[in-house]
């Protein structure tokens, strides 16, 4: 049997199309639905509540944690293999649960990640990002020790011998994957026909948040400073690469979006690993 932890907070412009296409699965096994949602105040939660198939659990009266709400979804499955599907994350076939699960079938396979496709509206330099660590032709990703859970599976007893890290406030995803790696010599494999259309548009605030805590989640796991000379490479070489594909394309209203967006990101990751280890490397 197949479980799938849903998480949501206010999507409910996308909701229903992904609830649909994760019913929608054919030649798989069983499988149920399980939603988390976090107190959705948009009509994301009512949603969810008009299918029968989907069993809810009430969000606990406690601040959020991501790793205590995914651990906490976990005792509440039935299934030997468990898939995280993100709320805005919408299966774009009827064979995604089957792709996701086919790895696990080896023992060596600890955690599957399928193929994130932009939305139609995503900027241009988030086409090429997308395209960098989900390459619908590669059976790997070129980013390395690459894992995203927003359409993911994995074995159900091991997520009950190495749950997720309550310490993560972000990135839990990232720590856990290379735990398993790492404490379990486990593989992590890329699935790219597991396809899902999942991407973000963010503001320049959204990216300052997101990316100076992802910066601090990275030291975290890795236990080193922020190096000092990324923060002068990283921007300067993403830039590059984005320009090379906006005008390849033709997307050149993209770039002044693009090159502010590289500098900001690359920055706040930076002050957000510096927060955390109170110092910085060469």
């Amino acid at each position: 049997m197949i479980s799938v932890i849903l998480r949501s907070k206010n999507d409910v412009a996308l909701i229903r199309q992904t609830v649909e296409g994760l019913l929608g699965q054919r030649d798989c096994d069983e499988f149920e639905i399980i939603s988390c949602d976090d107190s959705s105040t948009d009509g994301t939660a009512e949603i969810i509540a008009e299918y029968p198939e989907v069993r809810r659990i009430d969000p606990e009266s406690v601040p959020y944690n991501p790793a205590r709400v995914l651990n906490r979804a976990v005792q509440h499955t039935k299934g030997e293999l468990i898939i995280f599907n993100n709320s805005d994350s919408i299966p774009q076939n009827d064979q995604y649960f089957r792709y996701l699960i086919e790895p696990l079938a080896d023992s060596q396979c600890g955690a599957v990640y399928g193929c994130q496709l932009p939305r139609p509206d995503a900027w241009a330099f988030i086409k090429r990002e997308h395209r960098r660590a989900f390459n619908p032709q590669s059976s790997t990703s070129a980013i390395p020790d690459f894992f995203s859970l927003v359409a993911s599976a994995t074995r159900r007893e091991i997520l009950l011998e190495e749950p997720f890290d309550l310490a993560m406030q972000y990135s839990e995803d990232i720590e856990w994957s290379r735990r398993i790696q790492k404490k379990m010599n486990l593989q992590v494999v890329y699935a790219p026909k597991a396809v899902v259309e999942h991407s973000h548009n963010y503001t320049f605030r959204e990216v300052w948040k997101r990316f100076y805590n992802e910066g601090r989640a990275e030291v975290q796991i890795s236990q080193k400073p922020p190096a000092i000379t990324a923060l002068i490479r990283q921007p300067v070489m993403e830039i590059l690469r984005d320009l090379g594909f906006e005008l390849k394309n033709l997307e050149l209203k993209d770039i002044p979006r693009g090159i502010l967006y590289r500098i900001i990101q690359k920055y706040a990751t930076f002050r957000g690993g510096y927060a955390e280890a109170g110092r910085w490397r060469l």
